[in-house]
């Protein structure tokens, strides 16, 4: 799926972000900031693994979106998360 390698979608007032976007395998830098994420699709760990840096801001999370971002930030040094108040 798709050869982006920079993939920049802030300020778009995003809600979700689909379960494909881990299906991007040439993706690089994900940068997600100024949205209305309130979760992340677990596909979003794909892209950490394949040494993708991800940028997003979070607002209130659910007790399953925490537990994928603990995850992220501790098996991650790619990622930078944000958390909105």
């Amino acid at each position: 799926m798709g050869s982006f390698r920079h993939l920049r979608i802030n300020n778009n007032l995003l809600t979700t972000l689909p379960e494909e976007i881990g299906d991007l395998e040439s993706l690089r830098s994900l940068v997600l900031f100024e949205n209305k994420l309130s979760s992340l699709p677990n596909s979003i760990e794909n892209l950490a693994k394949r040494d993708c840096n991800i940028n997003l801001d979070l607002g209130k999370i659910d007790k399953k979106t925490k537990k994928l971002v603990d995850i992220l930030k501790s098996n991650y040094n790619k990622i930078c998360i944000c958390m909105k108040k």
